[in-house]
């Protein structure tokens, strides 16, 4: 049975993205505060970056009176067909973009979680190969 999030008097905002690691495609939402500070983090695998994929994650998992902010990535108004309100911010290209407050939380958490891969993957791959020594 899906969890849905129910919004409360403050809560609700979410920053919605897609990633492609390893050819894995995933949605990450960070549910915000007013005052911006992140709240929770739901990640979930999709089948593809897609509207459809988008549009069943935010189904399953966001309450439909929320509220969801997004660059301008179009899959992510999919969230529109589970009732969801799609703010869209235009944050251009390079290191501008990825220091948009409003994709602070995202973006961090984002990037540990790639750091935790990556560091995982490393660690497995010099072990494995010093096995085969």
């Amino acid at each position: 049975m899906a969890h849905h999030v129910h919004r409360h008097a403050r809560l609700g905002t979410w920053v919605l993205t897609t990633e492609t690691w390893y050819k894995t495609a995933f949605v990450a939402a960070v549910e915000t505060e007013a005052d911006g500070k992140p709240v929770r983090l739901k990640l979930q695998r999709v089948t593809s970056p897609r509207t459809q994929s988008v549009a069943a994650f935010a189904k399953n998992r966001l309450a439909p009176d929320c509220v969801v902010v997004s660059d301008r990535l179009r899959c992510i108004g999919g969230v529109t067909e589970a009732g969801c309100s799609h703010q869209v911010i235009v944050t251009g290209r390079g290191l501008a973009a990825a220091h948009t407050l409003a994709f602070k939380w995202a973006n961090t958490a984002l990037g540990n979680i790639k750091a935790v891969f990556i560091g995982t993957y490393r660690a497995i791959s010099s072990n494995t190969d010093e096995s085969m020594k």
